[in-house]
């Protein structure tokens, strides 16, 4: 039905059917019915959604993050899987920082992946271009930096992760052995095992071998500045911990901004 507006209607139902093209099945229906009165004001109710004001809030908090570091990178610990680059990629773009993945530079400097690396080399080597690439980073200012998972190992990494803002995303074994699981275990030598083939039987024993490392490595994770845990809310308001299922990475970001914030020691 094509309607037009005529604003000089005078309840006619004449002049009605001139300006609204109906069937004439309806005309009966307009004889009846009492003249229309045409609105003096419309009010238009805009609801704004939940992704624009988490959004709000994030680029509000984010920008007092930047006045309270001014210029400091900020560095982004924790285990293999806690979400390091999916974070850091986020807070960087959202604070107009650069975004850099220690690993990454570590296979460019060997011009080889990092099990690769592990492969020829040893992981002492690996860790060794780890702390050089660290070092380099902290003489620069506005980074946002994911490290490797065994980055804090080294005490000499630790006078450079000092130089900024040090970030914990702590997960639990087992939403970090699903996420690897689902990165795939290629990209992580430590959980290589090439024993195992049952799915389920590997995530039992990738959730025993995250454990025991994640045990070795906890009382150096707490030395940063912040802990930011990635799991829901609701499973640490249950359990008091964090179970197998993550927050969204914009959630998780909002808890990184705000610890920072409430930080007084940086």
């Amino acid at each position: 039905m094509l309607v037009q507006h005529k604003s000089n209607f005078s309840g006619n139902t004449r002049s009605l059917n001139k300006a609204v093209k109906v069937p004439r099945s309806y005309h009966t229906v307009f004889r009846s019915t009492k003249p229309f009165i045409r609105p003096t004001r419309i009010v238009v109710v805009y609801c704004r959604s939940q992704e624009s004001i988490e959004d709000e809030n994030i680029n509000n908090l984010t920008q007092q993050v930047k006045s309270k570091l001014k210029g400091r990178n900020v560095y982004l610990i924790g285990m293999m899987g806690s979400g390091k680059s999916t974070i850091g990629k986020l807070l960087a773009k959202k604070a107009d920082f650069h975004f850099c993945d220690t690993d990454q530079l570590v296979e460019k400097l060997h011009s080889m992946t990092i099990p690769d690396i592990f492969k020829t080399f040893g992981e002492e080597a690996f860790r060794s271009s780890e702390t050089n690439v660290l070092r380099d980073l902290s003489l620069s200012e506005n980074l946002v930096v994911s490290t490797g998972g065994g980055a804090i190992l080294r005490p000499d990494n630790w006078k450079h992760l000092k130089t900024g803002c040090v970030c914990w995303l702590d997960g639990s074994p087992e939403l970090l052995a699903r996420r690897v699981e689902r990165d795939g275990y290629d990209k992580r030598p430590l959980l290589a095992n090439k024993v195992i083939t049952d799915r389920e039987e590997l995530l039992k024993a990738t959730i025993r071998k995250i454990q025991d490392i994640f045990e070795k490595r906890r009382a150096l994770y707490e030395q940063a500045h912040v802990r930011v845990p990635v799991a829901t809310a609701v499973e640490q308001i249950i359990y008091n911990t964090q179970g197998a299922e993550s927050a969204t990475p914009e959630q998780i970001l909002i808890r990184l901004l705000t610890a920072i914030l409430e930080n007084n020691n940086l």
